[in-house]
């Protein structure tokens, strides 16, 4: 059941990031390891995440998937969420006590990734659970920089009243 295909995926893997939850429930039943990862360190849930598979996230975490494991980036599944403005999945790894502040391999944060693609509701949903907003990255770059940068002027708003060293 854990055999991996070319790129490292798994029956389970493949069913995450197609939104499968019943091939999920059956494969997992059976003793999949729900957090093998892919060539590229991405787990079932990571798939699920990335494609916005809420019902599908919902059973893996029910199961026991861990919520944090990073890819070879160092991407975890809220911040792959929040890169693609999953607004329900994000809500949901949230409150189920994702790490929110969890770093990738450059420094970024979910709050950091959202402000850069212009997610608004993805932040709000992060700063009301409690996720640093003014987390710099590695070139010590805030996310109200970036939302700036990228001319996402109402999330620069928003988020320079958390940014401790923000010029408005």
């Amino acid at each position: 059941l854990d055999q991996k295909d070319t790129e490292g995926r798994t029956l389970l893997l493949i069913a995450a990031q197609n939104g499968h939850t019943k091939a999920i429930i059956a494969l997992v039943a059976r003793g999949c390891n729900m957090n093998a990862p892919s060539k590229k360190g991405s787990t079932a849930l990571f798939f699920a995440a990335q494609n916005g598979h809420t019902k599908a996230i919902i059973a893996l975490v029910a199961r026991g998937a861990t919520l944090d494991k990073q890819n070879n980036k160092g991407e975890t599944p809220i911040f792959i969420a929040a890169q693609y403005g999953h607004t329900k999945v994000v809500q949901f790894l949230a409150v189920s006590r994702a790490d929110l502040d969890k770093q990738n391999n450059r420094g970024e944060t979910p709050i950091f990734i959202a402000a850069l693609k212009g997610h608004t509701k993805v932040i709000e949903i992060l700063v009301n659970n409690g996720a640093d907003a003014a987390m710099a990255n590695n070139e010590e770059q805030t996310p109200a920089f970036i939302a700036e940068t990228m001319g996402h002027k109402d999330i620069h708003e928003f988020l320079t009243s958390f940014d401790r060293c923000a010029i408005s």
